[in-house]
């Protein structure tokens, strides 16, 4: 029971933040990666992967939220099933930027408390895991919507959410 205005105002916001989430996010990326790849720095490459999944939010989550918008303008008959579509994926990739803007506290914390042992234990093959085990554990921690009751996700979305913002302010 949403106003018509409301729906509309909140998309044209939505679209202006959506033009600017790809614009600024592909900068990072092309900015980041003037150089040659092999030779990112550990935080400049975590930087790369929030602006990635940050233009994730901007390519896929802000156009399934718009499409949700106006179909509850128009009608209400394929909101269903594009409803489980959207939270699925929004999880899944909003998930993935949180999970990586954590990761990115953790490595300045490793970075400041072992300055000496920094290099031998932030590796190229541990930060790429990292990175790859944060898409997979947001795929399957979103996937929860699809197979599980609201209980269940909510407590497990509560609890990756709490243990992730516990970790950054302990970074911090």
């Amino acid at each position: 029971n949403v106003p018509p205005q409301f729906i509309v105002f909140n998309c044209v916001i939505n679209i202006l933040l959506l033009i600017t989430t790809i614009l600024g996010n592909i900068l990072v990326i092309i900015c980041s990666m003037e150089d040659d790849f092999s030779s990112l720095s550990f935080p400049l490459f975590l930087l790369c992967g929030l602006a990635t999944t940050d233009l994730a939010v901007g390519l896929v989550v802000q156009p399934l939220f718009l499409s949700m918008e106006l179909i509850q303008l128009l009608s209400k008959e394929y909101q269903c099933v594009l409803g489980k579509a959207f939270m699925t994926v929004s999880y899944s990739v909003c998930g993935a930027s949180l999970f990586t803007v954590t990761a990115i506290s953790l490595d300045r914390l490793l970075a400041v408390l072992y300055h000496l042992r920094y290099a031998n234990m932030v590796t190229a093959p541990r930060v790429v895991y990292v990175m790859t085990l944060n898409w997979f554990v947001n795929g399957f921690l979103a996937s929860f919507t699809l197979w599980s009751g609201p209980e269940v996700f909510l407590v497990v979305m509560a609890t990756a959410v709490a243990t992730c913002l516990c970790l950054s302010t302990y970074a911090h």
